[in-house]
């Protein structure tokens, strides 16, 4: 199967609802024995993907107000933080990365409870895949530039897993990765500029003063001052939308991440291999306009690969590190972000 670029993902599916892959083989079987006929049992994979939909519609929700935050950061507190943080990655580090102190994701506490509130626990029972008395329990796993990850417990009455857990993806709104931060970035630099260095260096002694610290790391604060000053005048890579953005729409993001994932998946089952027994762990769902994944979890329950994906011999390559160790020093390859095909690699390669 040649490799296709994401914007052709969309029309090979039905548009209405976007919702592509395949749906969980343990969840189908618990749906089939509680229903009694076709139409029903679809019904009931309406109702549990449009669930997951809901809850990747909220998370992003809930973050896009927090750009509200931006016009009330106290910009003398930040700079003197973000200063900080580069006395200790040193000169050769860019900084034009301003840090990560402002507040543009909720918490990890913050997107649990949201997820575990939400209803979709409810809409789980009422479709009869965990008891009455039955839990979900989302717990979250980690966040990079383009998603964060959750794993789903569906746990009985005695808090026993009633099937293997499943991972779920959530994906940015593709603004949130660069347009938040190239905007505080523009008010840090006028901020800057209407202080001029003289202005800034009394600011950043105030600062010190405040944060009551010693001499020795006043003197490394103040020996940065000039340094940090001048790289906020400098282009960053990060801050270039277009640069970011196409990296966003062809090789990270839901719509490249379900490309790759499908084709992979594709090509393992087209060998007559099962996707268990591969070093792959196992893409079900994608909600494409909503923007989520549905995965298996990945921990030392599920079988180590037996098969080892080929990805130049299938025509693409992965870019995240050294792919062929992935299976060997760890049960599966989880992420399918930064996957091209061979002709574009050396494009996107760093």
């Amino acid at each position: 199967m040649p490799y296709k670029r994401a914007q052709q993902l969309v029309d090979m599916y039905d548009k209405p609802n976007l919702f592509v892959g395949y749906f969980p083989k343990d969840i189908l079987e618990i749906l089939k024995k509680t229903t009694s006929h076709n139409s029903g049992l679809k019904q009931k994979i309406q109702i549990f993907n449009k669930g997951l939909a809901d809850l990747a519609i909220g998370i992003r929700t809930a973050e896009d107000n927090l750009i509200e935050h931006l016009d009330t950061v106290n910009l003398d507190e930040y700079t003197y933080r973000s200063l900080s943080k580069a006395v200790q990655r040193g000169k050769d580090s860019n900084i034009g990365w301003v840090g990560d102190k402002i507040k543009f994701y909720l918490t990890p506490e913050e997107m649990e409870k949201q997820l575990n509130s939400s209803g979709f626990e409810e809409s789980m029972k009422k479709i009869g895949l965990i008891s009455n008395d039955g839990k979900v329990k989302f717990t979250f796993v980690g966040k990079g530039t383009f998603k964060k990850c959750f794993k789903i417990d569906f746990l009985d009455a005695n808090d026993n897993h009633i099937i293997h857990p499943k991972a779920f993806v959530v994906a940015q709104n593709q603004d949130i990765g660069w347009d938040y931060n190239r905007y505080l970035q523009k008010r840090i630099t006028n901020y800057l500029e209407y202080l001029g260095l003289k202005g800034f260096k009394k600011r950043m002694e105030q600062q010190m003063q405040l944060n009551n610290i010693g001499e020795d790391k006043k003197e490394k604060i103040r020996d940065m001052i000039e340094f940090y000053y001048n790289g906020h005048y400098k282009t960053s890579r990060f801050y270039d939308g277009a640069t970011i953005m196409d990296e966003y729409n062809n090789i990270n993001g839901i719509f490249p991440e379900a490309n790759a994932a499908l084709k992979i998946r594709k090509d393992i089952v087209n060998l007559g291999i099962n996707m268990e027994e591969s070093n792959i762990i196992t893409p079900y769902i994608f909600g494409l306009k909503s923007k989520f994944g549905l995965l298996e979890f990945s921990d030392n329950n599920l079988a180590w690969g037996k098969y080892f994906y080929d990805f130049k011999k299938n025509g693409i390559e992965w870019l995240d590190g050294k792919y062929e160790n992935y299976g060997k020093e760890s049960p599966k390859i989880i992420d399918f972000g930064s996957i091209v095909p061979l002709s574009l690699a050396d494009y996107y390669r760093w």
